[in-house]
């Protein structure tokens, strides 16, 4: 029993951080955090390729303009584009931050990044330069305001979320921000700020009509904001389910996903009802193929849908399950055999495996 416990305490278990579709195509891509693997699917999110790995650097986010044109960021300000779906990488930008959260782009010109301490990147020219542009303190103290979610509706108008993720002394408050320029990102106003939720994603549908996706520390409810004048004012909606991590929208639905598998949509943005998911962890990021066929990532699961939105189910990485794949180990020898899951196993495929001898955790790869 202790074994198992210490191997369960050093396994770091898969989590997939960022999604991203091409628009009325069946590909979506996956960015998994601590071990920066980038998953393709050719089918809707259903079942993935084999993962390509180029950096040892954190992933966050991927954006995918079109088949073709992605961008990717992460940890330490990095953040890599690619031109052809994915197949290579190249770096555009280090530095600035302790972390890209989220990326942006509007067209194959004007992007942005929202960052850790009180700061966005942006780019006029698809990435080839990025402009740091530290926001003032005050009103955005650089050591608690953290962004998480950025849209722009123009090349003007956009919008900034920040917030804490629960741990440390964050539980005793919220640290919600929200921020709004109209020159294109190089001067911001803020907009609110709120002592009781954090905001980690930001939609709007035009200048006036926008949406706020957080959660409460305390209880981990989570919360959709809602305005009809830019930003002037905010009104609250309780929604079912827990804190929430992301936003989108699809047709006339708005979507927005969070904590222990919360998926919540709305037709007309007031009135929001969940969507049936299976048992997971943290959802951090929700994308569209078509009005029919959607993604969402998070802690160890991701999921898809191919009705709208009303049913999520897990796929699959890309590994076949069958007879053939398996082999039998040898017990007596390989007592202490595990899956990522902490659970013993008697048969494996192709996988990460770990085993317990002379007092260490073992980790192994089959092919």
């Amino acid at each position: 029993m202790v074994q198992l416990l210490l191997l369960i305490t050093l396994i770091n278990y898969p989590v997939y951080h960022g999604c991203a579709t091409a628009k009325n195509t069946p590909y979506v891509w996956v960015c998994e955090k601590e071990s920066a693997y980038i998953y393709k699917s050719l089918n809707y999110g259903r079942s993935f390729l084999e993962p390509i790995n180029f950096t040892y650097r954190y992933l966050f986010d991927i954006f995918a303009l079109d088949s073709l044109n992605l961008w990717l960021c992460g940890e330490a300000g990095y953040i890599w584009y690619s031109s052809d779906g994915g197949e290579n990488w190249f770096l555009q930008n280090l530095g600035g931050s302790k972390f890209v959260t989220r990326i942006f782009f509007l067209n194959e010109n004007y992007g942005w990044a929202a960052c850790g301490e009180a700061i966005v990147l942006l780019t006029t020219n698809g990435g080839e330069e990025w402009q740091q542009i530290i926001l003032p303190n005050p009103p955005f103290p650089a050591r608690e305001v953290d962004f998480y979610g950025v849209h722009f509706i123009n090349e003007n108008i956009g919008y900034l979320t920040a917030g804490r993720f629960p741990e440390g002394d964050s539980f005793r408050l919220g640290q919600g921000y929200i921020a709004k320029t109209t020159d294109g990102g190089y001067t911001w106003q803020l907009l609110l700020r709120d002592s009781i939720y954090d905001f980690f994603d930001v939609y709007f549908l035009d200048e006036n009509r926008g949406y706020v996706c957080g959660g409460c520390d305390t209880n981990f409810s989570g919360i959709i904001l809602y305005t009809d004048n830019g930003g002037r004012n905010w009104q609250y909606i309780e929604v079912p389910g827990n804190y929430l991590r992301a936003m989108t929208k699809i047709g006339n639905k708005i979507f927005a996903c969070g904590m222990f598998g919360t998926i919540v949509y709305s037709e007309d943005g007031i009135n929001w009802q969940r969507a049936e998911t299976p048992p997971c962890s943290t959802l951090f990021d929700i994308s569209f193929s078509d009005s029919l066929n959607g993604c969402a990532v998070g802690s160890q699961a991701i999921l898809y849908t191919n009705n709208g939105g009303r049913n999520w189910y897990f796929s699959s990485i890309g590994i076949k399950e069958n007879k053939a794949s398996f082999f039998k180990i040898n017990f007596k020898k390989d007592r202490n055999l595990f899956n990522p899951m902490g659970q013993k196993v008697n048969f494996i495929k192709r996988g990460i495996y770990f085993y317990y001898q002379n007092k260490k955790i073992i980790r192994f790869i089959t092919r």
